[in-house]
């Protein structure tokens, strides 16, 4: 991001959680030229291919080193004028987008100011280290990054994970700081998830050893606030917008009142105004220009930007400088994990349906989205019979015309879809609009307990026997996990594998974990299961194991999520070393044959040659220890061992990372005709890599060193995720035992 703002291009941050048509959209809005992905989200690069722009795929490795001496750029003189100096701060420096799709430029200028405000306002907060799990395409985790950095000269924490981020992993993460010197924003959803964890106590340790806590994007519930505070935790509510930048000033006074958690103070930078909106005594906050200017202007009288959030003042006149917010005015429901949902967009998709006249969305303040949808014809009579034809009728539909388009965090599941009672009618105005918030307050109850029936396992991900399921019965059980995962992911999974890196998110994860709950249930277990069950176990494999579990007579009440790691890690070493032969003398028609004493003392004088077995070598670190072999006169010959892509071959994969790492292409490429150097397509979760019996014993009998690179290193999975990786470890160790040589090779691992 730096190295593009340096080169002056203009970044447009996207969030991969867009449909194709909003991300084209967005592309489009900004007159971008290219479109960069990497591996990760390649297909989804893919699927927007436009003639507009070109789509650049980039490397999820990145450089050990920098190539340049950075103390040098940044001090050098630049020569140029105050003018030019004035009109370089007024460029755009990058673009955001709101959760409408809705292009928002931001200039130096827009950023810097941010920056001044907080070196004013947060003195105390001078050299800390900033933590937060808020994505770059969140306005949040860019301006607290250049906060950190450029306006409190601290240390910022960039979090890359797969995984969608949980409370095991903060913990983690947290662990690794010095807490008295760090501040952090996490969504409230994990605050939740901190006060119903069953490790509660051991975490708030660790969450009142920090500064403060910071909380943002959504609101957090009473309930669990309070108890926070209770609890010694330093609690911030911190508000900004995309339009805006930071609006509360992220400062938590000593001297403020713990219970006013719930209030923000306004920072300095901006001009601030309150519109009333009725009788009700809510009003609407107007951003107005001053030290800083709001990159949108929405609002003539007085000229500004119209926030759509609505406030109240605190009832303390000593305290009138705090406000509270209230919700919002328009078409946006704020999830409790930050996501904002665009109600319009998804009323509109919904309504598209002949067979729908009207759709209510709902969840502010929660863990996902639901909609009540009002039946072109009314239902008579309304009844849960009735109620599942009718939405078997339109899920089709939703399936095809609606999830596809809207944001992932957006999108309907089938257990919050609610459908309007004749005996409740929507209630609207006389222009046949639906008057939204009457209409959710008739149907609260049946809201309250849709959200209910999916923490409890209210619907069926895939059939159940009548009578459930017996802990014995192991197969019953797998054939059940893996009937839910595939319906759920829309294609089977493999038991072993991670099904976070198969696509599952924290939406899918609380499908997986109702379906667990559905069949406990229905076997008599009612056990009250962790909302994080699906990271802690997440494999078809894990939770069967865990089914298996609670599903034992003696399991009741809390069936904790926790694995016991010193046995797990004590059970996985014994699984991978079980079948380890002790290394056993070389067949002898292996060993090297010595007929006399002039012949041995020629051996012992002549150089040893040495081949080498090289894995990840299409990586940054593996082509460069090809390079740094290629140059040594005693490495006779070298294999390199790498999986197979479709998408190039060995021999194109190694042209490109050997140009890009700026090393001698032609070097490997002749080793590679004369014999040096041989390409193998391997599989090393396959006891013999995938190759047929000549090769596999043309290894044994010619290597003399084996080094390992191509381990995965990803800190954010559990060790369940990486069984393929450790029988990949296991089965060159194996390689190496096998050896038929007098002594094995030397066995390197990297990571």
């Amino acid at each position: 991001m730096i190295a593009m703002i340096m080169l002056r291009w203009t970044p447009l941050v996207i969030s991969p959680r867009n449909s194709p048509e909003a991300i084209l959209h967005l592309m489009h809005s900004a007159k971008a030229f290219y479109l960069a992905a990497d591996p990760t989200y390649a297909s989804l690069a893919d699927s927007v291919q436009d003639e507009t722009f070109k789509v650049v795929r980039t490397s999820n490795e990145y450089p050990s080193e920098l190539s340049e001496d950075w103390e040098m750029v940044f001090n050098s003189a630049t020569g140029a004028s105050q003018e030019e100096l004035s009109a370089e701060a007024s460029r755009m420096v990058l673009y955001l987008h709101t959760s409408g799709s809705t292009v928002v430029p931001w200039t130096h200028t827009f950023v810097l100011a941010d920056c001044k405000a907080a070196h004013r306002l947060r003195t105390d907060s001078i050299g800390i280290t900033f933590y937060t799990i808020m994505p770059f395409f969140h306005s949040m985790g860019i301006i607290l990054s250049s906060i950190t950095l450029f306006g409190l000269g601290g240390e910022f924490v960039f979090v890359e994970t797969r995984q969608p981020p949980s409370l095991s992993m903060i913990i983690r993460h947290l662990s690794m700081f010095n807490l008295e010197n760090t501040e952090t924003l996490l969504p409230p959803s994990i605050l939740e998830d901190l006060v119903n964890s069953s490790s509660r106590d051991e975490h708030l340790e660790v969450f009142k050893r920090l500064r403060v806590i910071m909380f943002g994007g959504a609101p957090l519930r009473n309930d669990i606030g309070n108890f926070l505070i209770q609890q010694s935790v330093r609690v911030l509510a911190a508000y900004g917008m995309s339009e805006t930048g930071p609006l509360s000033t992220f400062y938590l006074s000593p001297a403020r009142d713990p219970a006013d958690w719930q209030y923000y103070e306004w920072s300095d930078g901006f001009g601030v105004q309150f519109k009333a909106m009725d009788d009700s005594g809510l009003m609407e906050l107007l951003i107005l220009p001053g030290e800083n200017t709001p990159c949108t202007i929405n609002h003539t009288d007085p000229v500004g930007f119209a926030t759509g959030d609505m406030w109240i003042q605190h009832p303390d006149p000593a305290k009138s400088h705090l406000w509270k917010h209230m919700g919002r005015r328009d078409d946006i429901t704020v999830l409790s994990n930050g996501e904002k949902t665009d109600n319009k967009q998804l009323e509109n998709l919904l309504r598209a349906s002949p067979l729908l006249q009207h759709a209510v969305i709902f969840g502010a303040g929660r863990f996902l989205n639901g909609a009540i949808l009002s039946p072109a014809t009314p239902l008579q009579p309304h009844t849960p019979e009735t109620v599942s034809a009718f939405l078997d009728s339109v899920w089709p539909h939703i399936a095809q015309h609606v999830n596809p388009i809207v944001p992932q965090h957006s999108r309907l599941v089938r257990s919050l879809v609610l459908v309007e009672d004749p005996a409740k009618p929507f209630l609207v105005t006389d222009k046949n609009t639906v008057k939204v918030k009457l209409t959710l307050a008739l149907y609260q109850d049946e809201i309250e307990g849709a959200y209910r029936d999916l923490e409890e396992g209210g619907f069926e991900e895939a059939e159940v026997p009548p009578s459930g399921l017996d802990a014995k019965d192991a197969e019953g059980i797998t054939a059940y996990v893996r009937a839910v995962v595939a319906n759920v992911l829309k294609r089977p999974v493999p038991d072993n594998v991670d099904l976070f890196q198969e696509g599952l998110d924290s939406l899918l994860a609380i499908r997986v974990r109702s379906a667990l709950i559905t069949l406990l249930k229905r076997s008599g277990q009612h056990i009250d299961v962790p909302r994080n069950i699906v990271y802690s176990y997440p494999t078809v494999k894990g939770l069967v194991e865990y089914l298996q579990t609670s599903l034992t007579p003696q399991a009741s009440g809390h069936a904790s999520s926790q694995m016991d790691i010193d046995a797990l890690i004590e059970k996985t070493v014994e699984e991978y070393t079980r079948d380890l032969a002790r290394r056993q003398s070389a067949p002898e028609k292996y060993m090297y044959a010595v007929t006399d004493t002039g012949d041995l003392a020629a051996r012992q004088s002549a150089p040893e040659k040495y081949v080498y077995a090289v894995t990840g070598t299409t990586g940054s670190l593996g082509s460069s220890f090809v390079s740094y072999l290629l140059d040594k006169p005693d490495v006779r010959k070298i294999y390199l061992l790498n999986r197979r892509k479709p998408s190039a071959s060995l021999a194109e994969r190694h042209k490109a990372v050997f140009e890009e790492r700026q090393l001698d292409y032609g070097l490997l490429e002749k080793a590679i005709q004369e014999g040096r150097a041989v390409h193998l397509e391997v599989d090393l979760a396959d006891p013999h890599f995938g190759l047929n019996e000549a090769q596999y014993d043309e290894l044994r009998a010619e290597l003399t060193h084996i080094v390992h690179i191509a381990w995965l290193l990803n800190f954010n999975l559990i060790l369940p995720s990486f069984k393929p990786h450790l029988a990949g470890l296991h089965n060159l160790i194996a390689l190496a035992l096998a050896s038929h040589r007098a002594a094995p090779p030397h066995f390197t691992f990297v990571s």
